[in-house]
């Protein structure tokens, strides 16, 4: 019984630190045993774990870079077509010399590269999403 016992130890810390190992933590490691026959088992397992934790430190950094992302294009997108809409506007208020409309029409101009940018860069971001980064 004493002998059982003491073979069967290791095997009951091993599972009970198995078990306490979960989705929302996968910090805990198994116990590494002095030479015996379950040290490659558990340093083996230790070395999932370790690849597992990195992984979903990589996904939610991902998931928050994708959560921020919207906020920030909107902001950029917005700010060419505020020019936009604004410099059209002005422009069409009121009779202009033709100067004025020609200032007019290069701050678009530079807006509407702007937004060109922006949505290239949007569209690169997809593509890569979606594992397809070529041009098409």
């Amino acid at each position: 019984m004493f002998l059982t016992e003491r073979a069967l130890r290791p095997v009951r810390d091993i599972t009970q630190a198995a078990a306490d190992i979960g989705a929302t933590n996968l910090s805990g490691r198994l116990p590494v045993f002095d030479h015996d026959e379950f040290t490659e088992l558990a340093i083996t397992f230790n070395a999932m774990l370790e690849r597992l934790e990195m992984a979903f430190r990589q996904l939610e950094e991902s998931a928050d870079k994708q959560r921020r992302l919207p906020g920030t294009r909107r902001t950029s997108c917005g700010t060419p077509l505020t020019i936009i809409k604004a410099t059209t506007s002005l422009a069409l208020s009121s009779e202009r010399s033709a100067a004025s409309y020609r200032t007019s029409l290069v701050a678009v101009d530079k807006a509407a590269d702007r937004m060109n940018l922006i949505v290239q860069d949007l569209l690169l971001l997809a593509r890569s999403d979606t594992g397809s980064t070529i041009c098409r």
